[in-house]
């Protein structure tokens, strides 16, 4: 999501989905905040403050989840943290690690929202049971699509790589998979200038789903 720089329309086509599916499980990846004032590379203080992407963060990212609860009441909902959404806690314990206690209450509450179950630890995964098997959920820390499942060894949900895809993987009589859900970025905001390319960039907008006919990734114009 990258919030407050994720793109509108591709949003609204995941709360249309949401609406028509209705899912019983939805999960937000990581990096539901983007906190590009906190990042440990040069940033542009005029592009937005600290302080306006916090507060256009949490707007936008509460309005997200609301909008997803009311186009599936019914469903379970997860929030996990990714690399970007502990940006100002790691830039916090290299500064100032005494008061990092003191700020951990702020630090939660970026994250919290009703009705949604929020796993703090950025390095903590979801497991959930399903007809199928048991399926991971994590934001993920590799770029080829395939590694995280490879390593552990079972069908594991990423979105670190912003590149959609699926993969099956097989170890003796084992079948399992790894899908990368993409992203929700606008990838034209100023703050996504990193990168090899300034315009051709392999990230991919759209959403992962799971139902009983497996796992695909739903690209997004």
């Amino acid at each position: 999501m990258h919030h407050p720089w994720a793109h509108d329309p591709t949003l609204q086509k995941i709360y249309e989905a949401a609406n028509e599916l209705q899912p019983k499980l939805i999960v937000q990846i990581g990096d539901l905040r983007d906190l590009y004032g906190y990042s440990r590379f040069p940033t542009n203080p005029n592009i937005m403050s600290p302080a306006d992407e916090l507060d256009r963060g949490t707007e936008r990212a509460s309005r997200m989840w609301q909008k997803l609860q009311r186009a599936a009441p019914k469903a379970r909902c997860v929030q996990l943290l990714g690399n970007h959404d502990v940006r100002a806690s790691k830039r916090l314990s290299e500064t100032l690690p005494e008061c990092k206690l003191l700020a951990q209450p702020t630090m939660r509450a970026l994250f919290e929202f009703p009705d949604v179950e929020t796993i703090h630890d950025d390095t903590e995964e979801l497991f959930v049971d399903t007809a199928a098997g048991e399926i991971c959920f994590m934001h993920g820390h590799r770029s080829k699509l395939g590694d995280h499942a490879r390593y552990n060894q079972m069908s594991t949900v990423v979105g670190h790589s912003h590149t959609g895809g699926c993969v099956y993987l097989r170890q003796r009589n084992k079948v399992f998979f790894e899908l990368n859900v993409g992203w929700t970025g606008d990838e034209r905001a100023p703050v996504f200038k990193y990168g090899n390319q300034k315009l051709l960039k392999t990230w991919t907008r759209g959403y992962g789903w799971i139902d009983s006919r497996g796992p695909r990734f739903v690209p997004l114009p």
